[in-house]
Formats: C-alpha cells, sequence, structure tokens
C-alpha cells in the first residue's frame, strides 16, 4: 500500500485519472445503496456491484500495474453507461406502481359507489397512463356525461386530446376478462360475466420490472470480474492454493449472478 501511494506522486496523471474516475464510483454506490434501501435491487446484485465499483475505484488510482489503468477506466465507463439506463428504467417502475395503486384504489370506490363519476374519470386517466387507450377514453367520456364543461375543463380537454389522438380503431376493441374470458366492451369498468375488475389486471401485465436493471448490471459486474478482478487476483497472490480458492469464488459469483439475471425465474 505504502508503495503504491508513493507512486502517485511518481505518476500525477494516473493521480488525477483516478481521482476523476472517483466521482462516478460514489455516485453509483449511493444509487446502488439507495435501490437496495427502497427493495428495488436484488441484494446479492447490489453487494457485487458495490464491490466491484469500489475495486475499479481503487485500481484506478493506484493500478498495481500500468496495463490495469485502461482496463479500471474502461469498467467505469461502463458504469457509467449502465447508470442512466438503469435509473430511467427504475424510475419508470416507481411510476408504474403508483399509477397501478391509483388503478386499484379508484376500482375500490366503485365497487362501493359505482355512480362516482371522479372515481371513474381517476380510471380513466391512469389506464390513459399504461397505455389502455381505448377504455380510457370510453370510460372518460362516460364519467364526464352530463357534466358542464366549464365546471370541469381540464378534464374535458384531456379526454377530447385523447380521443382525437386514437385513431386506430383496434385500441377500441372488446377485451376478454383475465378471470373468466368474457368479452367486454371499452366503456365497462368491471367485467359483464363475473365482476372483476378486469382493467387492472391488464394495467398490471403491462407492468416494468426491473429484469433488465439486473442483466444491466449482472453483464457489467461479470465483465469487470473476468477482465480485472481474475487478473489482479492471479498476479497479486502467490500461493497457488489461495489464487485458485478466490478465482473459484469470483467464478462462482458471477456464474450465480448471470443466472439469477438471465435464466431464473426472477429474470422474468
Amino acid at each position: 500500500m505504502t508503495d503504491a501511494i508513493a507512486s502517485l506522486g511518481e505518476s500525477p496523471e494516473i493521480a488525477a485519472i483516478g481521482c476523476v474516475a472517483l466521482v462516478p464510483v460514489v455516485i453509483w454506490v449511493w444509487s446502488v445503496v439507495h435501490w437496495l434501501v427502497m427493495s428495488e435491487m436484488d441484494v446479492l446484485l447490489g453487494v457485487v456491484g458495490i464491490m466491484v465499483a469500489l475495486l475499479l475505484g481503487m485500481v484506478a488510482m493506484m493500478p498495481p500495474e500500468p496495463v490495469h489503468s485502461p482496463i479500471a477506466l474502461g469498467g467505469i465507463v461502463g458504469m457509467m453507461i449502465v447508470f442512466p439506463i438503469a435509473k430511467r428504467q427504475l424510475d419508470r417502475r416507481a411510476i408504474i406502481e403508483i399509477e397501478v395503486e391509483q388503478i386499484e384504489k379508484a376500482y375500490k370506490v366503485l365497487s362501493e359507489r359505482p355512480e362516482s363519476a371522479s372515481a371513474l374519470f381517476r380510471l380513466a386517466d391512469c389506464l390513459y397512463g399504461r397505455g389502455l387507450v381505448g377504455p380510457a377514453v370510453e370510460l372518460g367520456e362516460r364519467a364526464l356525461a352530463g357534466m358542464p364543461k366549464n365546471v370541469f375543463p381540464d378534464e374535458n380537454r384531456a379526454v377530447h386530446r385523447w380521443r382525437h389522438a386514437a385513431s386506430d380503431a383496434s385500441l377500441f376493441r372488446p377485451l376478454p376478462c383475465l378471470e373468466c374470458g368474457h368479452s367486454n366492451p371499452c366503456d365497462v369498468a368491471f367485467c359483464g360475466s363475473c365482476g372483476a375488475s378486469y382493467l387492472a389486471a391488464y394495467a398490471r401485465g403491462k407492468w416494468l420490472g426491473s429484469a433488465l436493471v439486473r442483466r444491466l448490471v449482472a453483464s457489467w459486474a461479470a465483465a469487470v470480474v473476468s477482465l480485472l478482478g481474475l487478473p489482479l487476483t492471479v498476479s497479486a497472490i502467490e500461493d497457488v492454493y489461495l489464487v485458485v480458492l478466490l478465482c473459484s469464488v469470483q467464478v462462482g459469483v458471477v456464474i450465480l449472478l448471470l443466472w439469477r439475471a438471465f435464466l431464473s425465474k426472477e429474470a422474468n
């Protein structure tokens, strides 16, 4: 460690690059911790992601060999590519979760008070956000029928905009209930046969999972471990048995990460 610190003075360029590289590493670690606390990321994947990022930061600042510096920088660049994609996906997932919750709340009100126009319009608004355009337009117009436009101008403009944008007739095709199979027209909120809140099932079916985030982070971590972790282990440790043990652990973690991200049931 002392030699590595002393080498910083001999290679100010590497020290400067390492300091700059620490900025995205800190942002990544903080974000992954936040995702773990919010249960938005698998614990194993999050812990490995943090450890790999810290490894990249250390190697970028104090590379044991000059050849390790560009590899670490490449890993950090990959992390900078993965981060905005992962953040955008998880942010979209949070928004969708809120919309699904609002749909379920609207259905609860409608089950108690079927005449509630406000709950029906809230349901229509959330359905439109989930891509169920036909039911959103029909239910929105039904909710606002007979209501004075000067009292609800924003709602009327929204429904008019939805109708104007919905030029494809297939958007208004009847939807089968996922509970009983009964075909329901777009202007009904509950199944005409079994009474199920069938549109909520369609909204949940369009759920955006975190599979893409898991696959991106797992692939990035696997690449860094393979290109940097294993070579560093081999070059830094002289005990053959310890090298074999540590390399086996790293390979096992990589295989487990890739399996959980691409092949397990959780990957779907």
